[in-house]
């Protein structure tokens, strides 16, 4: 892995509606995490029902390959999977979540246009989250490892 940069990637359903066996049967698809309305959450003196169900899909990310490629692929197989999406758009929220961060308190990356082009057509939500942490923050944090 490469030390001066991690990634997150990572498709995420809501729904007050459905539960995350619902999804995973309209998309046809397994998610890599999941939280059901009703379950408690929260900390250990304030746990509290959950409001709607969570359906995580994580992206096994390869540091060596551009976040945007890895992103590219994400929606391939969502675009793949359009008309299930369909199916449940209208009980759902939806959005892929994007985390990127750096160590060397620099970094980023182009969404370029035929990507954001092709998202759109999914009507989703990109969220990204972008960290830079440079080298005072690094002295105090212990970095991944190769």
């Amino acid at each position: 892995m490469n030390t001066d940069k991690t990634s997150s990637l990572s498709l995420r359903i809501f729904s007050k509606s459905l539960s995350c066996i619902d999804i995973s049967n309209a998309l046809d698809w397994q998610p890599s995490e999941k939280f059901e309305k009703g379950e408690l959450w929260g900390g250990r003196t304030n746990k509290r029902p959950r409001e709607e169900s969570l359906w995580i899909y994580n992206l096994d990310l390869d540091e060596k390959i551009l976040i945007t490629e890895q992103l590219k692929s994400l929606i391939d197989k969502m675009l793949d999977k359009k008309d299930n999406f369909q199916k449940i758009k209208d009980e759902c929220q939806m959005d892929i979540s994007c985390s990127y961060t750096t160590y060397n308190g620099q970094g980023g990356f182009t969404l370029e246009a035929d990507l954001m082009r092709t998202f759109s057509s999914l009507n989703m939500d990109l969220s990204i989250d972008f960290y830079a942490l440079d080298e005072i923050f690094e002295k105090s944090v212990v970095k991944p490892q190769d």
